[in-house]
Parts: structure tokens; sequence; C-alpha cells
């Protein structure tokens, strides 16, 4: 799902919605889509043996690298560093 995809849905603007999420979710919808996407990451770091890399791809990041960067930046820790950590 992408920012575009619910203006469409929804039909409103980009700015509109941008409001009406800071409003309701207290962040813009892409920053909360990318905090959804890294927790359905954790889940399945957490509960399957999939690589980091399909699991990257598979909650909808496009770019290995940029899925790296944007983990660490909500959870302060690489993405096989967490599943060291939290390994079920």
């Amino acid at each position: 799902i992408t920012v575009d995809d619910v203006c469409d849905a929804f039909r409103i603007g980009r700015t509109k919605l941008y409001e009406i999420s800071m409003d309701y979710l207290g962040c813009g919808l892409a920053e909360y889509i990318r905090i959804q996407r890294i927790r359905h990451a954790q889940q399945l770091l957490e509960e399957s043996d999939q690589s980091v890399t399909d699991i990257a791809y598979s909650v909808g990041f496009s770019d290995y690298n940029h899925f790296s960067r944007v983990f660490k930046q909500i959870t302060g820790m690489s993405a096989r560093d967490y599943r060291k950590a939290n390994k079920q």
C-alpha cells in the first residue's frame, strides 16, 4: 500500500491526507506505513527462517539497503541483530 493508493481510494489530495494522518496517527501516513512494514518484518524475523532479504521484499521494500537503513532507524539495531536477540 502506498500514500497514492490511499489518496486514490478516498479521493483526497496528499496534503489533506497528511493533515488527517497527523491528527489521528501522530505522524504522516508514509511514516506510519514504514513503521507497520518494519513491525511486520520484526514478526517474520522472530517467527520464520526466511532470509532477511526475502523478508525485506515481502514487507514491501524493493531495495534491501533501504530496508536495512529504515529497520535500524526504527528499531535501533540491524535486522540480523534483531533476529539473533528475538528468535523464538
